[in-house]
């Protein structure tokens, strides 16, 4: 046994590593206990990126020897974030390959966004088809995520969405937009001068504060209502016009935490917090966003600084103890 676990550190160090994965494994088999040649099993097993094997060696080294070293089961938990890794690459490669097949499958974008949700380039494909589509409020909230991933595009896909809605306002029934067009937004994005604050290529409507505050007041209405799917829409539209009140991500935060979708509150109110960072519940409901997707630890931190901002609001507490249980 000794000489087979010796035979695999040679070829170990040689970077033999499949033959090293023989040598401990007929060690293993010879003393099923060796828990040392578990240990060396599961590193090799590593730098060949077999995770999926990786994950079961060291899962069998803890249970034989509970006590061996902290360090396995960082290695566990390292092993197991490759093996999903690689699971969720190969599923978004098949989610991109159904877009490729069919650019107007909309579920094939949510599932890739799912697996990679700061794909800026993603956002933007289902924004363009969006319009094509005619659903302009779809396009509005994907075009917003660019601008979320990509700041230093504001300006230019600023400029694409409100092109966009100016359309869907001035359109006429009977005629359909960019009709004798055959070329794609992306393409007129591609091929226009970059537009820069100073420029005087764009006429930038003025901005008016009783337009944006009607889409926000909307907003408030229609999440008082109960209408959450619409209440969204109504601060995208505010944040579109003006991306500086923090209470419309708040508020915005606020829909899609009570309509289950985590990730989209998380960005949303660290969005409020960037413009507001002392508002207790912005950082109190950025902790429950954190709970409800399972991020213990962020959700703690936000508590505990919600708590230090506001020691009088009680919810913050127990929140905090529920989730150090």
């Amino acid at each position: 046994m000794f000489a087979h676990h010796k035979l695999g550190d040679a070829l170990f160090k040689l970077e033999r590593y499949r033959e090293a994965v023989k040598a401990y494994s007929r060690a293993i088999e010879l003393n099923p206990d060796f828990a040392w040649g578990y240990y060396k099993l599961g590193d090799v097993l590593v730098k060949l990126q077999d995770w999926k094997r990786a994950v079961e060696v060291y899962r069998q080294l803890m249970q034989i020897q509970p006590d061996f070293s902290h360090e396995v089961e960082e290695k566990l938990n390292q092993a197991l974030h490759q093996q999903v890794k690689v699971r969720l690459n190969q599923a978004l490669s098949h989610y991109l390959q159904a877009i490729k097949n069919d650019p107007m499958d909309v579920e094939s974008y949510k599932k890739a966004l799912e697996i990679k949700p700061d794909g800026p380039d993603l956002y933007f494909r289902l924004g363009n088809d969006s319009v094509a589509k005619g659903e302009v409020e779809k396009a509005n909230e994907a075009f917003l995520q660019v601008i979320e991933i990509l700041p230093e595009k504001y300006e230019s896909i600023h400029q694409l969405i409100r092109k966009i809605n100016e359309k869907k306002t001035n359109k006429k029934p009977e005629v359909k937009a960019d009709e004798n067009s055959n070329v794609s937004m992306q393409e007129n994005i591609e091929k226009s001068q970059p537009i820069s604050a100073d420029s005087h290529d764009f006429d930038w409507p003025e901005i008016s504060a009783e337009e944006w505050q009607n889409y926000y007041n909307h907003g408030n209405k229609l999440q008082l209502e109960g209408k959450l799917e619409k209440a969204t829409i109504a601060y995208y539209q505010a944040v579109l016009i003006n991306p500086h009140h923090s209470w419309s991500y708040h508020n915005l935060g606020d829909t899609h935490l009570k309509l289950g979708n985590w990730q989209e509150a998380i960005t949303t109110y660290q969005k409020a917090i960037k413009l507001n960072p002392d508002y207790f519940w912005s950082n109190y409901s950025l902790g429950v966003a954190y709970s409800n997707s399972k991020q213990w630890r962020l959700a703690v931190k936000l508590y505990r600084r919600s708590i230090k901002l506001n020691p009088g609001l009680n919810l913050p507490f127990f929140a905090l103890k529920e989730t150090l249980k």
